[in-house]
């Protein structure tokens, strides 16, 4: 990551925070994260300035990285900047339904609608002799 990405990183923070960025700040910033990939820390700030209501550090960013690079491995299918899809409100549904639609659509069917899709999981045993895929 170079300095000129590292302060639209920055200027991110301070837009959502409204906190000073000092040079000494800057600099900090951009040591910590000049290994890094700029995508991948520019998405752990996105993913920071969604869900957390104040500055971060740059060991905040670098565990939400490690929570995206964790994602990432465990479902290599999906692109990077979806990864976080499987955090959010229909976590692993949404996994579960894209294969679902790509074995459908292989079998030339229609798949159904996210909400019926979810209508479809079965619950519990009962619920699973009764609906059928």
């Amino acid at each position: 990551m170079t300095p000129q990405e590292t302060a639209k990183v920055l200027r991110r923070f301070h837009a959502a925070y409204g906190n000073e960025i000092t040079a000494d700040m800057a600099s900090l910033w951009a040591e910590s994260f000049s290994g890094n990939e700029a995508i991948l820390v520019e998405d752990a700030a996105d993913e920071w300035i969604r869900e957390r209501v104040q500055f971060p550090t740059p060991a905040d960013i670098r565990n939400v990285m490690r929570s995206i690079m964790s994602r990432m491995d465990r479902h290599p299918e999906l692109p990077r900047n979806s990864a976080q899809v499987i955090d959010g409100p229909r976590g692993g549904f949404q996994i579960a339904y894209d294969a679902y639609c790509e074995t459908v659509k292989r079998d030339n069917r229609e798949p159904k609608t996210f909400d019926q899709f979810i209508g479809l999981i079965p619950v519990d045993n009962t619920a699973r002799q009764k609906r059928s895929w």
